[in-house]
């Protein structure tokens, strides 16, 4: 069995730690299925906390700069029999989803939560080795990134033809809630 390395990433102005309760949740729930979660984080200081780019980069060169460094992250613990899978949450969502439509990385699957293009994001050059599943989430009361561009995220994705579904949770805001994480652990079993 082929065992997933899930990499999360997280939001603007927060850090790696972030993603600790929603990598644990998930370690729990999927067991032997993973052979390694890695929490990455930003090389960016914003605040208190990291960023993959500046705010609402639309500079094609940096958010080159931010997949370029996942890819290169992950593409050394994965060996022959895993597969990779990413997790992102806001803009940590948005450099997953162009991870893995513009490197050769080939995640099995890519969830994003809050999610969003780049202005001119999964424009030019997007492709995937293999086309990867993806799962959006996102809250109906989320007033950070309104649910419209998760609809946006979905468009996108199905002319590049990726399967990908949208699920929208009316009462959550900018968050990962635990109907949310229970999802994506469905999402991440089906792939292995």
């Amino acid at each position: 069995m082929s065992r997933l390395v899930l990499a999360l990433l997280h939001a603007f102005g927060d850090d790696a730690g972030s993603m600790r309760e929603a990598a644990d949740r998930l370690s729990h729930s999927l067991g032997d299925r993973l052979a390694l979660t890695v929490l990455l984080e930003g090389e960016r200081r914003e605040g208190d906390g990291r960023a993959w780019t500046s705010y609402a980069s639309d500079d094609p060169r940096e958010i080159a700069r931010a997949r370029r460094r996942v890819a290169r992250e992950l593409v050394p613990l994965l060996g022959r029999t895993r597969k990779a899978a990413l997790f992102g949450f806001s803009q940590g969502a948005m450099i997953a989803l162009e991870v893995a439509f513009s490197t050769d990385l080939a995640p099995v699957g890519v969830v994003g939560v809050g999610s969003f293009l780049a202005p001119g994001g999964l424009a030019r050059g997007a492709r995937a080795r293999k086309r990867p599943r993806v799962l959006l989430l996102h809250g109906r009361a989320d007033e950070d990134v309104p649910a419209r561009e998760a609809e946006r995220v979905l468009e996108r994705l199905r002319e590049l033809g990726a399967k990908a579904e949208l699920a929208l949770f009316p009462d959550a805001r900018h968050e990962i809630t635990r109907p949310m994480l229970t999802r994506v652990a469905g999402f991440f079993r089906g792939l292995s």
